[in-house]
Order: structure tokens, then sequence, then C-alpha cells
């Protein structure tokens, strides 16, 4: 998109140094959010751990070549065997809304895995009215809405498969290494559950360390552009366009 744009907009990345001379802004917008960030009383407070599982698996009738479908159900399986008892009836899962256009029930492989039963949310629930109410979330896939949650501040991992960090290039493996040193990014769902198991009590003091804080705001920075005033930002971006240039009569 950025090679083809006038104008281009994104929440994540910013572009400030970018190579496409064909983008006015050097700086890219982020989409108007608006976020309350998370607070340490807020975390302790909470109990539920909430699982947001990916969609990989809808395309494999579009190419089996580039989707994590078996990489994320290895994942979750190692994570479900290895989470302590108690904890799986704190554990909620929100099913993603393509599985409703795919007729693929994803997030029932996921629950099959998993000795007792664990709560589903209504697919059709918006994640930002989850957020608040949860303790931690886990994200088996990189997306937008785990760019969200580090903005706000809010605990999260993301369990990563080999695919996914084979595709990472170099600059973004720099990043996701600092998100990894502090447990923000987990390669295997059994390294995942043993790390829940040991600081459920006490995610707060892991989440707000210094370096863990460090790190999440060097992420933010360069993954999730956002502005406490991103609406009026996002007002201006499109009052300062000049429309007279664009053709659309063609």
């Amino acid at each position: 998109e950025p090679k083809i744009a006038d104008e281009f907009l994104s929440w994540g990345q910013k572009y400030e140094n970018t190579k496409y001379k064909n983008i006015v802004r050097s700086s890219i917008s982020p989409l108007p959010q608006k976020f309350a960030e998370i607070s340490k009383n807020k975390i302790k407070q909470n109990s539920k751990i909430l699982i947001l599982p990916g969609s990989s698996g809808l395309y494999l009738s579009r190419n089996e070549l580039f989707n994590n479908f078996k990489g994320e159900l290895d994942n979750v399986q190692r994570f479900a065997k290895n989470i302590n008892i108690d904890l799986i009836k704190k554990i909620y899962m929100k099913p993603h809304p393509k599985e409703l256009a795919k007729g693929l029930v994803y997030s029932k492989i996921f629950k099959s895995y998993f000795d007792r039963p664990i709560k589903t949310i209504n697919i059709r629930t918006r994640i930002s009215k989850l957020i608040p109410k949860t303790k931690i979330t886990i994200f088996t896939h990189i997306s937008t809405e785990f760019l969200k949650n580090l903005a706000i501040n809010s605990p999260s991992i993301y369990v990563m498969s080999k695919y996914d960090k084979k595709i990472l290039n170099k600059n973004a493996s720099n990043f996701f290494q600092k998100l990894e040193d502090v447990n923000i990014v987990i390669q295997d769902g059994k390294k995942l559950a043993k790390f829940i198991n040991k600081n459920y009590e006490n995610l707060e003091k892991w989440w707000f360390d210094y370096k863990t804080q460090n790190n999440i705001k060097s992420f933010v920075n360069e993954f999730a552009n956002y502005s406490p005033e991103s609406e009026k930002d996002f007002q201006k971006f499109f009052m300062n366009i000049k429309f007279n240039k664009f053709n659309f009569t063609k």
C-alpha cells in the first residue's frame, strides 16, 4: 500500500524515514482509537485469562503454504496440557470474527485440548469491552489487538510459532526479541503455561517491572503509533488533504 498511495494511514508502524517518495507525509498517522490505560490495581483485581485465537486455519483452502494453522494448534495444545487445573476455570476464549464467515469453528479445536471445559465468549462481543475485565490476554497470532493492548499497557503475551518468527524482517526481529526478553513473546505453549502458573497471582509485578515497561514502550513507539489526540489527528489529516488533486471521475 505505501508504494501506490499518495497518502497512507496505518494504525501501526511509523514510516518516519520512508523510502516511498510518493507518500506526501513523512510520518504515518494512526487511525482514531479511544483507549484507557489499564492500572496496576485493575490487573490485580481481575481474574480472567482471555485467549484470542487466530484465523490462519480459515485460509487453508486459499493457500496452505502461507498459513500457520499447525503452529498455533501445537502451541495451544502444549499450553492446555501444562496449565494448572485451578486456572482452567479462569480461562475464556473469544473466537475470531472470521469464523462466522468461513464456517470453520477454529476455537472449538482449541477448546478440545483442555482437560476441563473453558468458557466461550460470544463471537460478536467487542474485544474493547473485554480487556478492562481481563487479567491477561494470550494471543496465538500477531494482530492489531495485540498492538492495542500494548498501547494501553494491558498485560499480554503473544505465543509465537516458528513460522511467525521466520517471516519477521531484521528490524522487526530486534523489537520482538526485546519483548521475548521480558516474556511478552514466548515461543512455546508449554513455557507459556509454566510462566502463567508461576506468575498468575502477581502478574502486575512482572508487567510493571522497569525493564518490561521500557521494552513495551520501545515496541509501541515503533509498531503501535498512538496519540491521545488521535481523533483530532485523524480529522486534521483529512482536512489537510488537497482533494482537488485527485480525479474521482475515472
